[in-house]
């Protein structure tokens, strides 16, 4: 389908914020056309055309990607993400792009992840480093940076730049997806990413598998009670509760 007017202004500037796509997500072939391993579509995108995402193009048997700038950007508890077994009581600074792999009637984040597909959707990206990123998240005092909102797959490479920023300041990195992987976008990810979620929502208090002890005590996002330590132990019978902890 072709743009209207309005994506196609859109698409001009977020064009000029691209870089050039890994080679682990991408697979080249003699007519100029090229594979993309970013998300489950695996799109073949012919010379000067888009993949299904409408964000990563293939420019002179180049695949160029999404880097330098946000469409998105909070700073609030990890239990919203929603993760209820990374630093309980902490907050992420989660940041997004545009675009998406899916195209759902119900996203609640669609003024995101439909820009250059739904004429009521998409916001002026602002361009930023990602070292601008984890100096943000320093000020606001989190401990975890994630990649969430739009579908962070299609912008896998800016995730991981932004996560190789932050690994070395002590932070925890994230990524919020809806799942729609392929094995060289996980195996590409794995090494820089401490929490991976498919986004279901939950704030449950969390118990002890082995003993039903209340070990986290939640209101909303807050945190009432949390008996876990550094250790990931239950203080009652010491089963071993699977998460982040310290």
């Amino acid at each position: 389908m072709p743009m209207s007017a309005r994506s196609a202004s859109l698409a001009e500037i977020l064009d000029e914020m691209t870089a050039e796509g890994a080679a682990a997500l991408t697979e080249h072939f003699g007519d100029a056309s090229l594979r993309c391993y970013a998300c489950g579509h695996r799109c073949l995108i012919k010379e000067g055309k888009r993949g299904i995402c409408k964000v990563r193009f293939n420019e002179g048997g180049r695949l160029l990607v999404p880097a330098n700038y946000v469409a998105a950007l909070a700073c609030d508890p990890t239990e919203k993400k929603p993760f209820f077994h990374v630093l309980p009581g902490s907050d992420t600074l989660t940041f997004g792009m545009l675009g998406c792999d899916l195209h759902c009637g119900y996203c609640q984040n669609f003024l995101t992840s439909q820009a250059l597909r739904d004429d009521i959707a998409g916001v002026p990206p602002k361009e930023v480093s990602a070292e601008r990123l984890v100096s943000l998240a320093q000020a606001y005092g989190a401990r975890v940076v994630g990649s969430s909102y739009n579908e962070p797959l299609i912008t896998a490479e800016w995730a991981v730049e932004v996560f190789k920023q932050a690994r070395p300041g002590g932070f925890r990195t994230a990524f919020i997806s809806n799942g729609n992987a392929t094995p060289q976008v996980l195996d590409y990810l794995r090494p820089w990413t401490d929490c991976y979620k498919i986004d279901l929502k939950t704030m449950s208090d969390r118990y002890c598998p082995a003993c039903d002890e209340l070990l986290v005590e939640r209101y909303g996002y807050i945190i009432r009670g949390m008996k876990i330590g550094a250790d990931g132990l239950c203080p009652k019978c010491a089963e071993r509760i699977p998460g982040v902890w310290a």
